[in-house]
């Protein structure tokens, strides 16, 4: 959680989601926050790149909460409001088709996140598979 207490969860989502007065459409991603005390907060639909193995969520010790969905990272306030969006870039990418995707975020104390996940280069039967950590800052 936050240095507030608060806490985000993120997955995937079949069906409608409803959470804090707010009812999400027919499935998908989603993140949604409580406060210390259990007390629902809001739920959002990130936007997830193309290569999607999931969604996590960290809280910033400064109350906004990050969320990763394949390639993309958006930030949102502590009340909901959507403060941005970027699309995390391969590293090195030689067969010119390379994807890539996060799997873990961990939010630093004022710092920014820490994500990491795996970088696909290339495509078909020939390609080759990384590991990669980054610290993103706001």
């Amino acid at each position: 959680g936050g240095g507030n207490g608060t806490v985000a969860v993120a997955g995937e989502a079949v069906g409608l989601r409803g959470w804090g007065g707010t009812t999400l459409d027919a499935g998908g991603p989603f993140v949604l926050t409580a406060s210390a005390d259990g007390q629902e907060q809001w739920a959002k639909q990130p936007t997830c790149g193309a290569t999607s193995v999931g969604t996590v969520a960290a809280v910033e010790s400064t109350g906004p909460v990050a969320v990763a969905c394949g390639n993309t990272l958006t930030r949102y306030a502590a009340d909901g409001a959507l403060l941005g969006a970027k699309t995390l870039a391969p590293e090195t990418c030689s067969s010119g088709t390379c994807s890539l995707a996060t799997t873990t975020l961990v939010a630093t104390p004022d710092q920014g996140v820490v994500v990491s996940g795996w970088q696909r280069d290339g495509a078909g039967a020939t390609w080759n598979q990384d590991a990669f950590l980054r610290l993103v800052t706001p």
